[in-house]
């Protein structure tokens, strides 16, 4: 091949384990492209494999500028005006089922199951869920050290914005709790436009201002009385997810997101097996319906996160966690059929301008 004008053999190319070893300079791990699948690979890029070639030393280092992990991975530039349609719905997709996943857990939580036993069951069956699945796609799922120790890390955040947002809703009402966990999309953009992201413009303060009035107007019903730990706890949520969407961008190469996913639930298993023997409070439903949305959960959870990182791959975090906000809203829509709910004017109107602000994003002018 040609590189740089000068003529590079494939020859001098590292086999895969020397690839995937901790000392693999890291400005090469974030040149992987995708060479197998439609969601990416670890297969290195040219200019990878031609460095290697020039340079016959696999221990050679990489000057990188001490800020340069943030710059944004994702394929939506600072000039682009708006995702693509597909992606848009591919993203609303993954936020319905975030809110089928939460119909499932009602109905295990009227059936007797706790919290704790949730969290732990569905992120057990994502771990599972993801290993099968790469292991019959054969998509490696080793990283590089570095890497690998990074989505732990996430793991761990994972659990931290899970048990903050459990944790809300058991000290004051879910709506209120939800509401406020709901900050993250302004803090995603926000967060986005100060770390050299998508800029945060006049269209998008539109779009959030609108969601986020439609959010309050839908889940502002009944007695909402707020609460100093169901607030904080709220926020500790909203800036855990807020973290893990904005460094899942930055931190990883571009390519394939689900290796890096099935590391993050390895390391949530854990701390939710954990806690399980540690408290003992891992409980299970006892009634049909309760059994069913707890298998439930154990499809919809997986199906969700795997999603949820591949959105904000396609479209960024900035977009992602706007459309993310049809999560909210199809939990209330859901909830009419299968539980029995229903909704006044005021939450009516407020699903109506939800969808607005999702309509709002999706066809701005150029």
């Amino acid at each position: 091949m040609l590189m740089y004008g000068k003529e590079c053999s494939d020859s001098s190319v590292p086999d895969r384990g020397v690839r995937h070893r901790a000392g693999y300079p890291a400005a090469l791990r974030a040149g992987y492209e995708d060479t197998k699948n439609p969601f990416g690979s670890y297969a290195p890029s040219t200019a990878s494999r031609c460095w290697h070639a020039r340079s016959g030393n696999r221990r050679k280092t990489s000057k990188i500028a001490p800020l340069a992990f943030l710059k944004p991975t994702v394929h939506l530039t600072p000039t682009s005006t708006r995702p693509p349609l597909a992606a848009t719905l591919f993203v609303v997709s993954v936020a319905f089922a975030f809110g089928v996943g939460a119909i499932f857990a009602k109905l295990a939580f009227n059936a007797g199951s706790n919290a704790l036993s949730i969290m732990t069951v569905r992120t057990v069956a994502a771990l599972i869920g993801l290993f099968l699945l790469l292991s019959w796609q054969r998509v490696p799922i080793a990283m590089p050290a570095v890497l690998r120790w990074r989505a732990l890390a996430l793991g761990v955040l994972l659990c931290v914005n899970t048990f903050g947002m459990y944790s809300a809703i058991q000290h004051m009402a879910a709506p209120l709790a939800v509401l406020v966990f709901y900050t993250y999309p302004v803090l995603v953009t926000v967060g986005e436009s100060l770390t050299g992201g998508a800029p945060l413009d006049g269209h998008k303060l539109s779009a959030l201002a609108l969601s986020y009035t439609g959010l309050a107007l839908a889940l502002t019903t009944g007695e909402l009385t707020p609460t100093a730990y169901g607030i904080a706890a709220a926020m500790i949520a909203s800036v855990a997810l807020t973290a893990i969407l904005m460094l899942s961008g930055r931190l990883f190469p571009s390519g394939d997101s689900r290796p890096r996913t099935a590391h993050m639930t390895v390391a949530a298993s854990i701390v939710f097996l954990i806690a399980c023997a540690v408290t003992g409070e891992f409980t299970l439903p006892d009634s049909t319906s309760g059994w069913v949305g707890f298998v439930g959960v154990c499809i919809s959870f997986p199906l969700a996160l795997t999603g949820l990182f591949i959105a904000v791959a396609k479209v960024g975090p900035g977009y992602a966690s706007m459309l993310m906000s049809f999560e909210p809203l199809s939990v209330l829509l859901l909830a009419v059929p299968f539980l029995g709910e229903t909704l006044s004017g005021p939450q009516w109107l407020g699903a109506g301008m939800v969808i607005g602000a999702i309509v709002l994003l999706q066809y701005r002018r150029a």
